[in-house]
């Protein structure tokens, strides 16, 4: 899963600070998907999950999915529309570690025990940006 925040290295930032530095073209995976997750909505789920008497493993993921070039099209839109995203494949970067190219996780127990949804990484998305001045 892929995790952003204000705070820590992380993807978003690294493309916002990127663009922020004067560059124009950012490189991205198309073949990687997964449910960009804005670390704050983690941090609001874990606390109403702390808060119910149950135990258990479950995942918490923004809802929707995208590829790593969808994702940084997203933030080149907002941040600087003059910028381009360049697509790359995992293979193209040469990971040593193996990467599932589809790593979307199911909020179906989160759901189930809060009756609440997680919100959509497009919306995480723009409130992470706007937090950041974008």
């Amino acid at each position: 899963q892929s995790l952003f925040g204000l705070h820590g290295p992380n993807y978003a930032k690294l493309v916002v600070d990127q663009l922020n530095g004067g560059i124009t073209t950012i490189r991205a995976i198309g073949d990687l998907v997964t449910a960009p997750t804005y670390t704050k909505h983690v941090a609001e789920a874990v606390s109403v999950l702390i808060k119910m008497d149950r135990s258990g493993l479950l995942n918490i993921a923004s809802s929707g999915e995208c590829s790593q070039y969808a994702f940084a099209k997203a933030i080149v839109k907002r941040v600087n529309p003059l910028a381009r995203v360049e697509m790359v494949s995992m293979d193209d970067l040469g990971y040593k570690a193996h990467r599932p190219k589809y790593g979307v996780l199911s909020n179906y127990w989160l759901e189930s025990w809060t009756g609440k949804g997680m919100p959509d990484w497009e919306s995480a998305l723009d409130e992470f940006l706007t937090e950041l001045g974008h």
